[in-house]
């Protein structure tokens, strides 16, 4: 099921979509798996157990940027460290195209093309530990 939210950003307004990719699952503290099944488009189960076979314990996190290069690896994708610090907000202004995987404190989600693609409510003055840009492997996004 997905929700759409406009949000409103001291710039301009932004487009939210709440999603759950994990319909049929007891899952929880797996907004990794979420968030890379956003950006890649691969089945929910599939990232699922590619997290699994990199150490991902079921309903726990894990830590997005140890595992995430080779996870994506895995799926035919590559991830690049694109941002390491700075607010949601201006991630948006500065890729306002492209797939991402963000990590925030506790906390990852997808931004699309410039549209956050989460399963809560994320403030854009929340800050990012770090931004991976998520492309095929032959370079496509």
């Amino acid at each position: 099921m997905k929700t759409l939210i406009l949000l409103r950003g001291a710039q301009h307004n932004k487009m939210k979509i709440i999603s759950n990719p994990a319909e049929g699952f007891s899952e929880r503290r797996d907004c990794t798996v979420r968030a890379l099944t956003n950006v890649s488009g691969a089945p929910y189960a599939e990232v699922h157990a590619i997290f699994a076979a990199h150490g991902r314990k079921n309903r726990r996190g894990i830590a997005l940027r140890k595992v995430l290069q080779s996870v994506a690896r895995d799926l035919g994708l590559t991830a690049q460290v694109v941002r390491r610090s700075g607010s949601v907000e201006r991630l948006l202004r500065d890729f306002p195209a492209g797939r991402l995987v963000v990590n925030t404190r506790g906390h990852a989600f997808a931004l699309i093309d410039g549209v956050v693609h989460d399963s809560i409510e994320t403030s854009l003055l929340c800050r990012v530990q770090r931004a991976w840009l998520v492309t095929r492997a032959g370079g496509a996004a």
